[in-house]
């Protein structure tokens, strides 16, 4: 993983977002979207999650969601479309759309794998034994 502090607000300095692809670390390392002034994070569950394959979280931060909802041109694919996605959770609008029939029994092991992540944290399991981090 590279060091992202300090580069959220350079890119803010010259009005950049910046974009991490964080699908083999999410869940591994420390990520501190807000305090890092990440725009847009997205990952993968399979990896350091430990989830069912084939979910993307993502997360947008206020600024990048302003710069996505004012563009000017349309999105060239359905299942690229943010915008779309949030009507369908209703972020930002006043009525419901419908995106795609979710993948439940993932989400469920999502849910799960999330579950584990913060107990494992809670419980302080995660140990630095001479600099290195091992799970007991």
């Amino acid at each position: 993983m590279q060091p992202l502090e300090g580069i959220g607000r350079l890119c803010h300095k010259y009005d950049c977002l910046l974009i991490v692809d964080a699908v083999a670390s999410l869940g591994g390392v420390p990520l501190f979207t807000d305090a890092w002034e990440l725009d847009i994070v997205y990952s993968g569950s399979q990896k350091a999650l430990s989830a069912p394959t084939g979910l993307a979280p993502i997360t947008f931060s206020p600024r990048a969601w302003k710069r996505l909802t004012k563009r000017k041109t349309k999105v060239s694919s359905f299942y690229l479309d943010a915008a779309s996605i949030a009507r369908s959770w209703k972020i930002d609008c006043e009525k419901q759309g419908y995106h795609c029939t979710s993948p439940s029994h993932s989400l469920l092991g999502l849910r799960e794998s999330l579950r584990c992540l913060a107990e494992e944290v809670r419980w302080g399991v995660l140990r630095c034994l001479e600099g290195v981090f091992v799970r007991v």
